[in-house]
């Protein structure tokens, strides 16, 4: 791995092991939390846990912080803390050392009395036992290693300067026996000769087993210094391989995240979509967007607006002699072949009202000839509903009026986009005055479209509530 990776992913860790630390505050917070309430096994579980990964992180402050909520978790526990009593003073004992290898002097203390009280131990006084090479830093273990190698070297460099000073005496004593025995006499020559290969033969024993035992010691010392070597490489290779496993967990959690992401930003766009798909049919485009935009609709006022009510005929008494799904499936059909005649000449469906239909041209938006429109859109209802002999009603009254209105949207819940005036009312009596399979039109009406249709006086019939009103029959 290169040194520009291996740096980068040196300070993803770092960074990824900093919100680790912040989390695990969190979390024993929350422990502390459990063990206020009572939840005693629950916050000793989650000290526990605490700990395991304090020690992952070498966070020896919170390890001796999870340690001592752990113990103070156990201590309400009598019969776990008769069953564990040993457990419970060493992880105590571990807890103090902690605090106080990170001088945290106060907690420390509030981990003495509280040994003092429960555990009957005074912290203060127990001879510090860090922790096991297993605790150890992997920086503090590669440094013990070089230390045992240096202290072999230097052990080994003793022992050197031991056999010379042993040859250096050895030299020393035979010149000194050369004197003697040239001042001795042949006798005495003879047997200081024979005590002398005595002696010799002694000290070439002595010699070899000091040899043997250099060379078992030497040995020994170079198996250690393997060992180290071997224990080095292998934590080098687990520290390599914990960042090669982290690195590649961090980017999985990285690429599901934006996956994860980017599969919500689609469903969430999907919805929107459907939801303007169905604000747009129920309310005009331009007044949906209005209410999006203000989350309400401004009413408007409209000089001229051309509005259209059909009926059909003896539709209750009709109804009541057929099932409920097939009167609903005859209305469905006959409403949605109206929907595509008024989408056609770009009218606005206003709403149905039972097996009324109710339609409206020059709005939201006003356009030139929409009461050509409407009554062209009136006369292809008429020839659709001739031409649907299967359904049980098919004869239907259109009534047609022109003039001013109100629309807009009311309430805030269930939205609809509706039209209000006299022009309605006179709308209504041109449908209910009129005669089946015709189109009624008012005086107003008349004159916008005379020269667009051949129509027919009918005269002055008299309309609810309204007097007498002029009416004509388009001729189709």
């Amino acid at each position: 791995m290169r040194p520009a990776y291996t740096k980068l992913i040196v300070v993803i860790l770092l960074t990824f092991a900093g919100g680790l630390a912040f989390g695990q505050n969190d979390e024993l917070a929350q422990a502390e939390t459990l063990l206020q309430k009572g939840r005693h096994r629950l916050a000793a579980a989650k000290a526990a846990q605490i700990y395991a990964d304090a020690a992952r992180n070498r966070d020896t402050l919170l390890m001796s912080k999870a340690l001592f909520l752990e113990c103070r978790s156990l201590g309400h526990n009598k019969a776990g803390l008769n069953n564990n009593f040993t457990i419970l003073q060493n992880k105590i004992n571990f807890s103090y050392q902690f605090a106080k290898q990170q001088e945290a002097l106060h907690l420390a203390e509030q981990i003495n009395q509280w040994a003092k009280n429960n555990v009957n131990l005074d912290l203060a006084g127990v001879r510090a036992t860090g922790p096991s090479l297993q605790s150890q830093k992997p920086g503090d273990i590669v440094e013990l290693a070089k230390e045992k190698i240096r202290n072999f070297y230097t052990r080994n460099d003793d022992l050197n300067g031991q056999l010379d000073s042993l040859f250096k005496e050895k030299n020393a004593i035979a010149i000194n026996y050369q004197k003697e025995i040239d001042q001795l006499t042949s006798e005495q020559a003879r047997q200081e000769l024979l005590l002398a290969r005595k002696q010799m033969v002694i000290d070439s024993i002595n010699m070899a087993r000091f040899q043997d035992s250099m060379y078992t010691a030497q040995i020994a010392l170079e198996l250690n210094e393997q060992n180290a070597r071997l224990e080095l490489a292998r934590l080098r290779q687990t520290r390599s391989q914990i960042l090669v496993v982290a690195s590649v967990l961090i980017a999985g959690i990285l690429l599901y995240l934006y996956w994860n992401s980017r599969r919500k930003n689609r469903i969430i766009e999907a919805e929107r979509q459907k939801s303007e798909a169905l604000l747009q049919n129920i309310l005009p485009v331009s007044v949906a967007e209005e209410l999006k935009s203000n989350g309400k609709v401004q009413a408007r006022h409209y000089d001229q607006v051309t509005v259209l009510f059909t009926d059909f005929k003896d539709f209750t008494k009709i109804s009541g002699d057929l099932p409920p799904d097939t009167l609903v499936s005859a209305l469905d059909e006959c409403f949605r072949a109206f929907d595509a005649i008024v989408s056609r000449y770009k009218l606005e469906k206003i709403k149905t009202i039972g097996d009324a239909y109710m339609c409206a041209g020059g709005l939201p938006k006003p356009e030139e000839g929409h009461p050509q429109q409407v009554v062209q859109a009136a006369l292809e209802m008429q020839d659709w509903l001739q031409q649907a002999a299967h359904l049980p009603f098919r004869k239907a009254r259109i009534g047609i009026h022109t003039g001013p209105v109100v629309a807009g949207v009311v309430g805030d819940r269930k939205f609809a986009y509706d039209i209000w005036g006299n022009t309605v009312n006179i709308a209504a009596r041109m449908e209910s005055a009129g005669e089946i399979d015709q189109v009624n039109l008012s005086e107003s009406t008349y004159q916008l479209v005379k020269d667009h249709f051949p129509c027919q006086y009918r005269g002055e019939l008299p309309a609810k509530n309204m007097g007498d009103l002029a009416m004509y029959f388009v001729k189709n």
